[in-house]
């Protein structure tokens, strides 16, 4: 089983210089956190982590998160696992408090299929998550619903809880808006009606609106309406 010095030898191997400047800016991490290893390849390793089992997947969630890859590591390779909702929901108390950027949250919720899979099970924790204050614990709710519950039987629970949502914050902002794009997608008129009586500020309902309107999958004709929804 693989030690940490071992691991980030590992990371450094891999690592290229040019990628972390690029990934470090658009992930929003400081460089000296990265070492530049490509996604595929990270993606790679979490699933043979997955592969051993879970004491191996263990080994990893104990080790330090000085380094954005091993924290990446250790999120996404939980998803790999084949888990029980209860299960599932030990691994995230465990891992969603070391998340601190976009990149990690939305490509660990990925690779989590026992989501999709119980949805009902696991929506009592998504709403925990959404009243969480923390930023990326409250953004991996919106992600999840934007994930696995963007079909019309969850829209008023999804109205409920992006109502709640503290879209001050960067990262839950733009998780709103993106979740609010897709059912503006998905259920034109449903969506229309909820901007309508919606609290949400108006720049995550603008940027929602601006969103969706860089779809294919809505007409001229709603594109044009929506547009004369923003303020």
């Amino acid at each position: 089983m693989i030690s940490y010095s071992e691991l980030l030898n590992q990371l450094r191997e891999s690592a290229n210089a040019d990628y972390r400047t690029f990934n470090a800016r658009i992930v929003n991490v400081d460089p000296s956190r990265m070492f530049g290893v490509r996604v595929p390849i990270l993606r790679r390793w979490a699933k043979s982590f997955a592969a051993e089992g879970r004491e191996a997947v263990d080994r990893l969630i104990a080790f330090p998160d000085d380094y954005f890859e091993v924290s990446f590591l250790k999120c996404v390779s939980v998803g790999y696992i084949d888990l029980t909702v209860e299960e599932l929901i030990g691994y995230l108390n465990t891992v969603l408090p070391v998340i601190d950027n976009w990149a990690i949250c939305d490509c660990a919720i990925s690779t989590m299929k026992t989501i999709g899979k119980n949805r009902e099970a696991f929506l009592p924790y998504l709403r925990k998550c959404a009243a969480d204050p923390r930023e990326f614990v409250q953004r991996f709710a919106y992600v999840c619903l934007l994930s696995f519950y963007t079909d019309s039987e969850y829209f008023a629970t999804e109205f409920e809880l992006m109502a709640r949502a503290d879209c001050s914050q960067y990262y839950i902002h733009m998780a709103v808006a993106w979740l609010l794009a897709e059912i503006l997608v998905k259920g034109f008129d449903e969506g229309v009606r909820f901007i309508g009586l919606s609290t949400i500020p108006r720049k995550t309902l603008n940027k929602g609106i601006q969103k969706a309107c860089e779809s294919f999958r809505l007409t001229a004709e709603q594109k044009k309406y929506l547009k004369t929804l923003k303020k």
